[in-house]
């Protein structure tokens, strides 16, 4: 039986404990390093599903957030 290997999830993506397979960060949260677990984006900033899941957008203007948004 073959050992099993570790490898590190690239930025964007992350992994539960055990578990073998990167996901992709779900929105409203984001990772920008490789090896790193996604957090949820800062109040005032926010991540949908169209932006890249290596950084959150900052809201304009006269709008906000809560932590963990996907803005609408």
């Amino acid at each position: 039986m073959g050992a099993a290997t570790c490898f590190i999830c690239p930025a964007g993506w992350s992994s539960d404990i055990g578990s073998t397979k990167c996901r992709e960060c779900q929105v409203g949260r984001f990772n920008g390093e490789d090896g790193k677990s996604c957090t949820d984006c800062s109040k005032g900033w926010y991540r949908n599903s169209s932006m890249a899941t290596t950084k959150c957008g900052e809201c304009g203007i006269g709008e906000d957030s809560s932590e963990g948004s996907t803005r609408w």
